[in-house]
């Protein structure tokens, strides 16, 4: 009896909070519950309900109280003197001096006029995310000015820190002399204070394949909140063909989405002498770009959680030299996630996948198939020695955390493609931060060689001052 009386109670008074709308109203059994700590914590869970609903300038007034003869028990009635959501007046950044006004307004601008709450603090994070040049420095709060004005406050660092990235490959060769391979990035940040982002990237399979990648972000265009990019790449693959692409779009950053971003494309391949010999043969393609860049590991090089996903679309139209034109769809997208295991254990999934193909049949031109293979997709064989029109890739890692600095792994690389057969490679690797910045060092074999025929990869990536 006495058992169902105490569920009796709790459900008048979880009755009393759920219905109590802009107004509280208990009922307390006296003989039960300590009635001073229920009104304590009743009312503080109505004020805290009212700030998360944005309601920051809501009180409470006590409007009756009495005994029920019969119960026992105390039934109390407060009333709202203010329900009305409040709206955010204006952002305040504090923490950056390398940013001008204009670039400042129009980070801040999607959040005036939205309602001073809860959910609006968790977007300030999501949206941030999406700006590689800045991040929180600490967590957002409000700030009363003025009679019933309110202001957002957001203390931020910006990021513009000048980077560079190196790796060295070294693989064997049958005559055992061996060869290096090597890949140099470099980003510039926040260039003559417009916050716009410059990526050059140069990479080197031997010295009859080469890649040159540059690319130009630029958060804001003039008054409007969204942003562009174009960029330029020229690559040599086996000496067969040379391809140059031009690339521009129109980019803009969503809370939830990342940064989406559509422009077009244009492309131009020719085939080399040796390439002619081979049958290969030069054409053109124009094409309509959609891309999606989202990013929520808690770091980019170290990180124990999060998730990031980076995928495009392009179709248009493939021109041949013989004017004869058909209609050209790729599609591409590269996820990561890092999920805490347990103590200093986590483990991270990499997943590529790609498809290439003509519309309508038709075979596609060895310039538009996806490379891959060497330290950034399969590691354990030689750069970019696997080409086809699909493929998936997948990377897995184990990784134990030695102190601050230190971190050990074991790997797992494997693929599908076109080809009967199934790339699969594994190995162990080390990244420490040094003096220099952050020393990445990996040795990979595949299952069709032996380890003293193993890969062996060096990055070093660190800030330019």
């Amino acid at each position: 009896m006495l058992r169902s009386k105490y569920i009796i109670a709790g459900l008048l008074l979880m009755i009393g909070l759920l219905y109590a709308g802009d107004s509280l109203t208990l009922e307390i059994d006296s003989e039960i519950y300590d009635v001073s700590q229920q009104i304590q914590e009743s009312v503080k869970w109505w004020e805290e309900s009212a700030v998360s609903d944005g309601r920051l300038q809501a009180t409470l007034h006590l409007q009756s109280i009495k005994r029920n003869d019969i119960s026992g028990s105390i039934h109390l009635v407060w009333s709202n003197s203010y329900s009305e959501t409040v709206s955010i007046d204006s952002v305040v950044f504090v923490g950056t001096n390398q940013l001008s006004n204009r670039i400042i307004g129009r980070i801040g601008s999607p959040f005036v006029e939205r309602p001073a709450s809860a959910t609006t603090l968790a977007e300030v994070h999501t949206r941030l995310t999406n700006y590689p040049f800045l991040e929180l420095s600490d967590i957002p709060s409000y700030g009363r000015y003025g009679d019933e004005s309110i202001a957002l406050v957001i203390p931020v660092r910006s990021r513009f820190n000048n980077s560079f990235s190196g790796i060295v490959g070294y693989r064997p060769d049958g005559d055992r002399k061996g060869r290096f391979t090597g890949d140099l990035s470099i980003r510039l940040g926040n260039l003559f204070g417009s916050a716009t982002t410059t990526e050059l990237n140069w990479n080197s399979k031997d010295e009859r394949s080469q890649d040159l990648v540059f690319k130009e972000v630029i958060p804001f265009l003039g008054p409007f909140d969204s942003g562009a990019q174009f960029g330029f790449s020229q690559s040599l693959q086996d000496g067969l063909f040379l391809r140059r692409q031009a690339d521009v779009a129109l980019t803009s950053v969503f809370s939830r989405f990342g940064t989406l971003s559509a422009g077009i494309s244009k492309a131009a391949t020719t085939a080399t002498d040796l390439g002619v010999e081979s049958g290969i043969e030069g054409y053109s393609t124009r094409s309509i770009t959609l891309r999606q860049e989202l990013d929520r590991r808690n770091h980019s090089y170290l990180s124990t959680s999060g998730f990031s996903l980076d995928s495009r679309m392009d179709i248009g139209d493939l021109r041949s030299e013989d004017n004869k034109s058909r209609l050209l769809a790729m599609v591409s997208a590269k996820g990561e996630l890092v999920k805490p295991l347990t103590g200093p254990w986590s483990g991270s999934l990499t997943t590529s996948v790609g498809r290439s193909a003509i519309v309508g049949g038709g075979l596609v031109p060895e310039g538009e198939k996806f490379r891959y293979g060497g330290a950034a997709t399969l590691r354990g064989y030689q750069e970019k020695i696997f080409r086809s029109d699909w493929m998936v890739i997948q990377q897995f890692e184990l990784r134990y955390q030695l102190g601050n600095t230190v971190r050990l792994y074991s790997f797992l690389d494997g693929a599908q493609h076109s080809f009967p057969e199934r790339p699969l490679a594994v190995g162990i690797g080390l990244r420490q931060t040094t003096v220099l910045g952050l020393l990445t060092v990996e040795y990979a074999v595949n299952k069709e060689s032996r380890p003293s025929e193993g890969k062996i990869h060096i990055r070093i990536s660190g800030e330019i001052k």
